[in-house]
C-alpha cells in the first residue's frame, strides 16, 4: 500500500472545529466516522469528505501515535458489551 506524508491527524483538534464536527456526525446518524479537511495558508477550513468506511493512512497513525483500528475495535468492544451485559 502506497503512503504518503501529506497527510497528518490534528490531536488534539481545536474544540471548536471538534464540536462542530461530532454535531454534524450526530445530526447525520453517524456513530462511526472520519472527517478529512485542508487548511488554506489564510486558516479557512475546507471540508472535502466524510468517511464511514476508511482506509486509515499508516505513516499518519504512526506520526501521531494514534490508530483507528484500536479506536474502532474498543468502541465495537463498549458497543457489544452495552448490548450483551454478562
Amino acid at each position: 500500500m502506497e503512503t504518503s506524508d501529506k497527510f497528518q491527524i490534528t490531536d488534539p483538534l481545536p474544540a471548536s472545529q471538534r464540536q462542530a464536527y461530532e454535531t454534524f456526525l450526530a445530526q447525520a446518524g453517524i456513530d462511526v466516522g472520519a472527517i478529512e479537511w485542508v487548511e488554506s495558508e489564510a486558516g479557512q477550513i475546507y471540508v472535502y469528505d466524510v468517511n464511514t468506511n476508511t482506509n486509515y493512512n499508516p505513516t499518519a497513525e504512526e506520526k501521531a501515535g494514534i490508530f483507528a483500528h484500536q479506536h474502532l475495535a474498543e468502541y465495537l468492544k463498549n458497543e457489544l458489551a452495552a448490548s450483551y451485559p454478562e
